[in-house]
């Protein structure tokens, strides 16, 4: 038992000693200081990184922004263009096919939305009598 006891405490020891002694820092600055330079040149470095960085994402959040909305004003007018298109074709058919073709739109609109008009176009096309 005695031994025992002095295994464990000895193992206690070197494991505290292993511990204490071997220390590393476990959030390490960015640029760790060196000779000649103080930590609060460190910390001015770190602050002045940390700026350009949040710059920098200022600066690529602006620029995708921009190109986003260049995608999203070409999404609308083509909407646009559709929706013109969509009234144009049913204008040039009689009253009977329009009340049909408008029937048809809103069954199509609950099932599918997702359908374009030339989509459903072509199944009005070739849709059965």
């Amino acid at each position: 038992m005695g031994q025992i006891y002095k295994k464990v405490l000895t193992l206690s020891f070197l494991l505290v000693t292993l511990l204490t002694g071997c220390h590393k820092d476990i959030a390490p600055l960015t640029t760790p200081p060196s000779h000649g330079r103080y930590s609060r040149q460190v910390k001015r470095e770190n602050r002045r990184r940390a700026w350009q960085a949040y710059w920098h994402d200022r600066k690529t959040n602006r620029l995708t922004s921009d190109a986003n909305k260049k995608i999203k004003k070409s999404n609308k007018a083509q909407a646009h263009a559709e929706k013109k298109l969509r009234e144009k074709h049913v204008k040039n058919q009689t009253e009977e096919v329009q009340e049909q073709m408008k029937n048809s739109l809103k069954e199509a609109q609950k099932n599918n939305p997702q359908r374009s008009l030339r989509q459903r176009l072509r199944l009005w096309k070739f849709k059965k009598k």
